[in-house]
């Protein structure tokens, strides 16, 4: 219902939209899941405990959707995505975990990237 961008850090990753500004921790995430849908679109769905609360209202799932895309158009869209890393990078992130498997450039779609960063910062299979 919502537009949000996603910024992903090391513990944590914020949703900041028009009204309102979420921060989720990675071990709050408890599943993923991509779920095709029949109008050409991907959703992931992120299973959250505890759930993210906006008032009296609690949201367990966070869905995002993608566009998805047909086999003959996959390889054009895998494009380079940037990830922007801080330049000082190597030297503030040393004892990150993560620090050799994020890359400045990763070839993707835009869903499989939002899906293997969040998979491998929530430790999720």
């Amino acid at each position: 219902r919502a537009t949000f961008d996603i910024t992903l850090y090391s513990h944590f990753f914020k949703m900041v939209g028009p009204s309102y500004d979420f921060t989720v921790k990675y071990k709050a995430v408890k599943d993923i899941f991509v779920v095709p849908n029949a109008n050409f679109q991907n959703y992931v769905v992120l299973e959250l405990d505890p759930p993210l609360r906006k008032g009296q209202t609690m949201y367990h799932h966070v869905v995002s959707l993608f566009t998805a895309y047909d086999e003959a158009d996959i390889d054009r869209e895998r494009e380079v995505r940037q990830c922007h890393l801080p330049e000082d990078f190597e030297e503030r992130f040393s004892e990150f975990k993560f620090k050799d498997t994020v890359q400045s450039e990763m070839r993707a779609t835009l869903e499989e990237t939002m899906v293997h960063l969040l998979r491998l910062f929530s430790s999720q299979p």
